[in-house]
């Protein structure tokens, strides 16, 4: 799904592209963090590649892999909010549907009891808003930040 930013087209001549630590969606593959294709505009992969296309360091993946489920995350008190999409493969890869991956129940285990609302959004992937649960997403968001007690502009 990944290779070396340093060989994709859309990065030559950036600076860090000589550092084979970068990596980036192969071309095709972006499609992977979006779900089946019922569940997104394929419009948006063709927009992806061109203009939104980033890349990450191997660095910033294995922190994000290693620290997300340490000790570190039983330390929090603060109210957490987690809305994976409903296909999301990247952290729901056991069955690829996250209302049925078993991984997803341990999640919680990572927390303090009651700091974790887990609230999985149906038919989008990995790309939340940018599936067609998009919109859900974002009615998740608002109806949980009023649960917490922080109000936004109506």
């Amino acid at each position: 799904m990944t290779w070396p930013a340093a060989i994709d087209g859309k990065f030559s001549g950036r600076p860090w592209t000589s550092d084979a630590a970068y990596l980036t969606s192969r071309p095709g593959q972006r499609a992977d963090f979006y779900g089946p294709p019922e569940s997104f505009d394929s419009a948006q992969i063709a927009y992806e590649e061109q203009f939104n296309k980033d890349a990450v360091s191997v660095t910033e993946l294995t922190d994000i892999t290693l620290r997300s489920y340490t000790d570190l995350t039983r330390q929090i008190t603060e109210p957490v909010l987690w809305t994976p999409g409903q296909f999301d493969k990247i952290w729901c890869g056991t069955t690829n549907d996250c209302f049925t991956d078993p991984e997803i129940a341990n999640e919680p285990t990572f927390y303090q009891p009651g700091v974790l609302t887990l609230d999985v959004i149906a038919n989008t992937g990995h790309a939340t808003l940018l599936g067609y649960g998009g919109a859900d997403y974002l009615a998740t968001v608002q109806d949980w930040l009023d649960s917490i007690g922080i109000h936004g502009v109506p």
